[in-house]
């Protein structure tokens, strides 16, 4: 299977809520970052179609360096009859997901399945970033969409080594020589499997 085109992706994009839409950021500053953090995993528990995190700042950082220089990859998500492939695109601090199939019928209008949202606001005083993530319930549940959410931090934070920001830049970089198998593989040598 050939890769979509890394410099000609691009998603239709929704409007981005500010945190300050989200919750009351006046109240959060006598709270620690582990406080915080609750408060804002809590309150993303109790809606449907959402997933979110809690990600250092540091983390963070380097997840934004790498998105600005290859801002397009490819996931892997464990389907009963094998894996389905998905493309997401970096638009500043936003994450768009959709499937390679509807990419590929769609092109740049195919609608994103996850769209994961970061907030730095805090990241200065508290040292975190939070993140949440909205899910099409008809492609995804809320274990696949966290599949996503973690293979992201994996590619594009470093977390799973310079293998896997190798991968991120030879599809970014040079598409040709990108085997999407290799997503695979790594998935399931990561131990984020979903099946």
């Amino acid at each position: 299977m050939s890769s979509p085109d890394a410099k000609q992706t691009t998603f239709s994009h929704t409007k981005r809520k500010s945190i300050g839409d989200i919750m009351k950021v006046d109240l959060l500053a006598d709270k620690s970052a582990t406080e915080i953090g609750r408060i804002w995993t809590e309150y993303h528990a109790q809606k449907a179609g959402t997933i979110s995190a809690v990600i250092p700042a540091d983390t963070y950082e380097r997840l934004q360096a790498l998105a600005h220089e290859c801002p397009t990859f490819v996931y892997a998500v464990p389907r009963a009859d094998g894996y389905e492939l998905f493309l997401a695109q970096f638009d500043g601090a936003t994450c768009y997901f959709a499937p390679v199939v509807a990419y590929r019928a769609h092109g740049e209008s195919a609608p994103p399945c996850l769209t994961l949202h970061h907030y730095a606001e805090l990241a200065p005083d508290k040292h975190v970033v939070l993140m949440a993530g909205d899910y099409d319930d008809r492609v995804l549940g809320a274990i696949e969409a966290q599949c996503l959410a973690n293979q992201l931090q994996l590619y594009y934070a470093a977390q799973g080594g310079a293998e896997h920001v190798a991968l991120v830049r030879r599809f970014n970089h040079e598409p040709a020589s990108f085997d999407h198998m290799d997503v695979v593989k790594m998935l399931t040598s990561s131990g984020i499997d979903v099946r």
